[in-house]
């Protein structure tokens, strides 16, 4: 397996340790998982009420599509137990 060294934290880990990436040269993402999580959520923690703000208004101008959908999912869960 290949080695490969994290952007953020300098540690070589295997390949498997970094999410995929099509856009890179080696096809994974600079950062490994772990230290990707991290970015994530200091990310999410600097733009948390933005990003409450913006999922509330998303849910009440599409709140019976998304409730629709998640009846339609619940009732194909329990006829196709195998339904992912």
């Amino acid at each position: 397996m290949t080695m490969i060294p994290c952007r953020a934290c300098k540690a070589e880990k295997p390949e498997d340790e970094f999410h995929r990436h099509t856009n890179t040269k080696n096809g994974r993402h600079p950062s490994c998982k772990e230290c990707r999580k991290g970015e994530r959520r200091a990310a999410y923690a600097e733009k948390r009420d933005t990003e409450r703000t913006q999922m509330r208004a998303y849910y009440e101008a599409n709140g019976d599509v998304i409730r629709q959908r998640s009846v339609e999912d619940k009732r194909r869960r329990r006829q196709d137990p195998a339904y992912v």
